[in-house]
């Protein structure tokens, strides 16, 4: 009662799975283009706040040199004031991260969602010590500056 079809359509996997294969590397380098320019621009952003507050900043470690301290416990301040910057930061983005893998697994690709932690917290450790570094770097020029001659300009 059922009948032949007439021509059978091979299916073949190896082609099948070389076009999967391809699609998941261009989505994946897209992903890797748009969060190095996210990276990127943040940074960027980082280095044009801290030159708004330069003026600021050069007052403040005016008056923590008068007031004994020395260049190396600024730059500990720096480093702490940074690195919890980053640390905020990248919390945040790695939360962020997290929610987003979930929800595009759950609802768009319907499958079962495995968090990676190690991940996260690998995003946490290398945005803390990224706005660290930056922020000291651009921060230099603050450390090198006299007090007397900051504090006479005021």
């Amino acid at each position: 009662a059922l009948k032949e079809p007439k021509e059978k359509f091979p299916v073949d996997i190896r082609e099948i799975l070389a076009a999967a294969s391809r699609i998941v590397s261009l989505v994946t380098m897209a992903v890797t283009v748009a969060g190095s320019l996210v990276v990127f621009t943040g940074m960027l952003i980082l280095v044009g706040a801290i030159s708004m507050t330069k003026f600021q900043r050069v007052y403040e470690t005016a008056v923590l040199k008068t007031l004994g301290a020395t260049s190396r416990f600024i730059a500990v301040l720096l480093v702490t004031e940074y690195g919890l910057l980053g640390l905020v930061a990248g919390a945040i983005g790695s939360g962020g991260g997290l929610a987003l893998s979930w929800a595009i697994n759950r609802f768009v690709l319907k499958l079962a969602w495995h968090p990676l932690p190690g991940l996260a917290v690998e995003g946490v450790v290398v945005s803390t010590l990224a706005v660290a570094v930056v922020g000291v770097l651009a921060s230099l020029d603050v450390l090198r500056r006299k007090p007397l001659a900051t504090l006479r300009g005021e």
